[in-house]
């Protein structure tokens, strides 16, 4: 992880229809709770590299810097 770097780890089950409304942009952002217990509020456009024809399930975790910029997202 990059240095200052911080992290949630997330589980998601998103349906190919329902992320096909993230992919078109009619959906913006993604609103789930981490495992910690936070509300986790992000872009739909970074989970277009862990999509499936299934969607996107399984656990993640996003990176995100000081400033809460996205910077990585890795299946767990």
């Amino acid at each position: 992880m990059i240095k200052g770097a911080q992290a949630l780890t997330v589980r998601l089950a998103i349906p190919a229809e329902e992320f096909e409304r993230l992919y078109s942009g009619s959906a913006r952002d993604v609103i789930t709770v981490a495992e910690s217990g936070e509300t986790v509020r992000f872009p739909g456009h970074i989970l277009r590299t862990q999509v499936s024809h299934e969607g996107v399930h399984g656990r993640f975790r996003i990176a995100f810097d000081s400033a809460g910029r996205f910077i990585s997202i890795a299946r767990l």
